[in-house]
């Protein structure tokens, strides 16, 4: 069973990427932007803390991160995490997450790409998307975020012997053939 995280910036194509690799190897996918941007969308308590947060490019805690991936794992099928985990305390936790299912990470894939690409990319999505925190000065923001909370994780990972950096400036499928060759 694949478990699976791909790890990068914002705006390198996790999600893309991610949503590939999951239809490819038959794996859930697990985004933490998608079920935060859910949360919000229901307009709970959490929902507007989570909207506070994701508006001023910070991360919401570790625990509220690790309660929703929780509650997504399905102990009978493999996953590929996209914006999980973002903190070395919540690369601990998934490991006690999945040793508690007797499980354990196969691989980490980096995706690399410079900031002034990833920012091209942040302006260029941000005409579709509508997202809140696909401004200029927000997005700035989350990189700071991303260089000082999840870039240790490429260490932690690497320690491991885990981890595999792939340049995610190429065409989409190229990207994804890379990973699917790394996986299989």
């Amino acid at each position: 069973m694949l478990n699976v995280i791909l790890l990068g910036p914002p705006g390198v194509g996790k999600g893309t990427q991610s949503s590939n690799i999951a239809r490819h190897f038959e794996l859930i996918h697990i985004s933490t932007g998608e079920l935060l941007r859910e949360e919000m969308a229901q307009g709970t308590p959490l929902g507007l803390q989570i909207q506070q947060l994701m508006d001023s490019g910070q991360y919401v805690s570790d625990d509220i991160a690790c309660g929703l991936v929780r509650r997504e794992i399905d102990p009978t099928r493999g996953l590929v995490l996209d914006g999980f985990p973002r903190t070395i305390p919540q690369a601990e936790t998934l490991d006690q997450m999945l040793a508690g299912l007797g499980r354990k990470l196969d691989r980490v894939i980096e995706l690399r790409a410079d900031h002034p690409t990833l920012i091209q990319r942040m302006m260029d999505r941000a005409k579709t998307s509508g997202r809140a925190d696909d401004t200029p000065e927000i997005f700035g923001e989350r990189l700071r975020t991303y260089d000082a909370k999840t870039a240790p994780l490429i260490k932690y990972y690497s320690d491991k012997g885990l981890l595999v950096s792939i340049d995610s400036l190429d065409k989409i499928p190229v990207v994804t053939q890379r990973i699917i060759s790394v996986l299989e």
